[in-house]
C-alpha cells in the first residue's frame, strides 16, 4: 500500500512539475524570446560588410533574448528542484506517518535494494519515489526543449 501511494505522489508532482513548466514557457514574455533566438541567425565572426550590418541591428534584440532565455532556464531549473524537494518531504513524511521507511521489493533495483535473507529484496521508499518521479519526466523533457515543432499538449 506504501508503495502505490509513495508512486502515486511522486507522479502527481512529476506532472504538475510539466504542468508548470508548460505553463511559464507559454507566457509572452518567454515565447518572444524564444522566437527571436529560432528566427535570428548571427554569426560569432563577421566575414562580410552584411554580417557586420546584421550584428549591429540585431545586438540588442539577441541580448535581451539571451538574457530572457536564462530566466527561462533558470526559473525552470528552480521549478523543477523546488517540486522535487517538496516531493521528497511529502514521501518521508507519508513513510514516517505510516512507520514503513523500508518495504519489500520482488525485484532488484541495482545499487538501490538490498538482499533479504528470506528471500527478495529491500529498499528505501525515497528509491522508490525518484523513480516513480523520473517516468514522466520524458513529457516535462518534451516542453523544455527548444524544437522546431510543436510539442505535444
Amino acid at each position: 500500500m506504501i508503495i502505490s501511494i509513495v508512486v502515486f505522489t511522486s507522479i502527481l508532482f512529476s506532472l504538475s512539475t510539466g504542468f508548470i513548466v508548460g505553463r511559464v514557457r507559454s507566457l509572452e514574455y518567454f515565447k518572444d524570446a524564444i522566437e527571436v533566438y529560432k528566427s535570428i541567425q548571427i554569426p560569432d565572426t563577421p566575414r562580410s560588410k552584411g554580417d557586420v550590418r546584421r550584428i549591429r541591428k540585431y545586438r540588442l534584440m539577441v541580448k535581451t533574448a539571451k538574457r530572457r532565455m536564462l530566466l527561462l532556464f533558470l526559473t525552470q531549473f528552480s521549478v523543477f528542484i523546488g517540486m522535487y524537494v517538496l516531493m521528497l518531504l511529502t514521501v518521508i513524511s507519508i513513510a514516517s506517518w505510516m512507520g514503513v521507511e523500508w518495504v519489500k521489493i520482488p525485484v532488484a533495483i541495482p545499487l538501490l535494494s538490498v538482499p533479504l535473507e528470506e528471500g527478495g529484496f529491500t529498499t528505501h521508499v525515497t528509491f522508490i519515489s525518484i523513480i516513480a518521479f523520473a517516468l514522466p519526466l520524458y513529457f516535462v523533457n518534451k516542453k523544455v526543449k527548444l524544437s522546431e515543432e510543436p510539442s505535444p499538449p
